[in-house]
């Protein structure tokens, strides 16, 4: 303790202000939780001795920059508790771009990465908006970018397979299209915000409609099919109506 030192109170108030000429007012609370929240695991870390030498002032600017930076106009900060989620298929199995993607021959261990990018995508997203991060509308064009690739990419492919393409050619193609979001689709909803997660993840949201599409008639009536050999240990029964 120090003598005639500010109270608790007032020492929040001090760094809020702080913040704000950091980021400016409107984004200086969630800037602030984010660097605090930083500061007490990294002192936690340090006094249960696990290796962390203590705070220098080196370290805190580093951090601080770090930090700032992710709240820059052209960019939107990525959590780590949101980074280190996993998901567990098992848990949204029902959900219709896991169906989808059994349906279509995705096999688990992707369809795993599917799950864990949509929880990761849908918390931070979620928290974004709920800390008034976003632009008003920006969701909104965000995800309409993704689905206009996305058709520029499937109309190609219905022209190339044309009306008389077997199934199996569809299910080919879709798996195509698919591999396309996994590995080349980047799109950033703001410049800076790099994190391949925000694009696949919101993928899985964005086109539950359009991937079924995709392999050309295996609509609801098929994911109702699949369910019911799934429960009865058919084909992907590990994602669709089963255990992992």
């Amino acid at each position: 303790m120090l003598d005639e030192a500010e109270n608790i109170t007032k020492t929040g108030e001090q760094l809020r202000g702080r913040a704000a000429l950091a980021v400016g007012h409107a984004h200086a609370q969630a800037f602030l939780q984010r660097l605090e929240g930083w500061f007490f695991q990294r002192s936690i870390t340090h006094l249960a001795g696990m290796g962390s030498g203590p705070v220098t002032g080196v370290e805190f600017d580093d951090v601080f920059d770090q930090r700032r930076n992710q709240f820059r106009p052209d960019n939107l900060p990525i959590d780590a508790d949101i980074v280190s989620l996993t998901g567990e298929p098992t848990e949204h199995a029902e959900k219709t771009f896991v169906r989808q993607l059994a349906l279509v021959g995705i096999g688990n261990a992707r369809i795993r990465m599917a799950v864990r990018d949509f929880v990761r995508a849908y918390e931070q997203r979620s928290r974004w908006s709920s800390e008034n991060l976003l632009r008003p509308g920006e969701l909104g064009d965000y995800e309409r970018r993704l689905v206009e690739e996305w058709e520029r990419r499937f109309n190609v492919m219905v022209d190339d397979l044309g009306e008389d393409a077997a199934e199996s050619e569809m299910r080919a193609q879709a798996k195509l299209i698919y591999a396309w979001v996994e590995q080349n689709a980047r799109f950033r909803i703001r410049d800076g915000c790099d994190e391949a997660f925000v694009t696949t993840g919101s993928y899985q949201r964005a086109l539950s409609p359009f991937l079924v599409d995709a392999s050309s008639g295996l609509g609801e009536d098929a994911l109702a099919d699949e369910s019911a050999q799934a429960t009865s240990g058919g084909v992907h029964g590990g994602f669709v109506g089963g255990q992992v």
